[in-house]
């Protein structure tokens, strides 16, 4: 693949000359499915290249001691984006067993936490059948829209935001065709971007009446794991995206257009997997740590600084205020 530097714009920003130059660009991702006349597109930009390259970096400087933490982190994060109301000590109380859950979002929360587990006990070949067993140990207890259920995939029509899924006469083809792409080997030398993309198609199939978005993420690790990125067992990438849930709407949004061009949400879901690795390298950047966890527990970063310590601060006094905010301090924002 050749990467190419130039400046993607929305196709509502361009006019013809510019649109005409733009979809000269395009390369296809390798999905399609014929009977709904789809077919993905993106621009292989050297952005892509740039951010993949970081990412690897950041993989191999990661030194993975004890995974718990991020499990529950992502279990939590991954609820919480879909609208369960709990909390990290609470997600922490269900998965080790100290408690039972108690209603639909705690039920949310074991759903997810038991669906991660199962799927990473079963790496290799990818399936329909898979996919079903997953989903359905990710929704036990807790299913929305269960008057669309369906034996496999929903028997009904959804819009989630803007988004329309697709029509459910065809979701079955498509995930097939689905699971045929996750096992070619198609971008395989470019295993994020082709974890992006398998994350966007599922999004736009949206096979079930709930849990989509969770499974979502959860195919995309997998196709990871099982792509020699063991490491993403242990690399939360829901708390980045729930840290800032209206750039994904946003850029899923945007490359939902007449061109299947997904190239802005690729873009997207590389820096995520890169912002979600900067805390785990052995060399942790606490400025950022500091910052994310003040957008994601509405904390104002600058009034805390102050109140922990009025004067510089290099990266051992940013760790100390880290480990402070851990504690529960810090100027919360009504």
């Amino acid at each position: 693949m050749q990467f190419i530097d130039y400046d993607w714009k929305a196709y509502s920003r361009l006019d013809k000359k510019q649109r005409s130059e733009q979809i000269s660009h395009l390369i296809p991702c390798g999905y399609d499915y014929d009977l709904y006349d789809l077919e993905f597109t993106f621009v292989p930009l050297k952005e892509m290249q740039t951010i993949s390259q970081e990412i690897d970096d950041l993989y191999n400087d990661i030194k993975i001691v004890d995974n718990t933490v991020q499990l529950e982190h992502e279990v939590y994060f991954t609820s919480k984006i879909e609208g369960a109301d709990t909390t990290i000590q609470r997600t922490h109380e269900l998965i080790t067993q100290e408690d039972k859950p108690k209603n639909f979002s705690e039920n949310m929360v074991i759903g997810a936490y038991n669906a991660t587990k199962f799927l990473n006990l079963h790496p290799g070949k990818m399936s329909v059948d898979l996919i079903l067993e997953t989903w359905n140990i990710l929704v036990e207890d807790a299913c929305a829209n269960s008057s669309i259920r369906g034996e496999r995939f929903r028997t009904g029509n959804v819009q989630v935001g803007k988004h329309v899924g697709m029509h459910k006469d065809y979701i079955e083809g498509a995930i097939e065709k689905f699971v045929d792409y996750y096992e070619s080997i198609d971008l395989n030398n470019y295993p994020y971007i082709k974890a992006a993309i398998l994350h966007y198609i599922f999004e736009f199939i949206h096979p079930f009446c709930d849990g989509n978005g969770r499974l979502g993420r959860l195919l995309m690790l997998n196709y990871l794991i099982n792509n020699d990125k063991e490491k993403f067992k242990a690399i939360a990438v829901s708390p980045a995206i729930d840290a800032d849930r209206q750039s994904y709407d946003y850029n899923f949004n945007i490359s939902e257009n007449v061109y299947n061009d997904i190239t802005p949400f690729i873009i997207y879901m590389l820096t995520v997997f890169r912002d979600s690795m900067k805390g785990l390298t052995e060399t942790k950047d606490y400025e950022f740590l500091v910052q994310q966890f003040c957008r994601q527990n509405k904390i104002c970063y600058g009034i805390s600084k102050r109140l922990f310590k009025n004067d510089g601060y290099n990266n051992n006094d940013l760790e100390q205020f880290y480990e402070w905010l851990l504690e529960g301090n810090g100027f919360k924002i009504d």
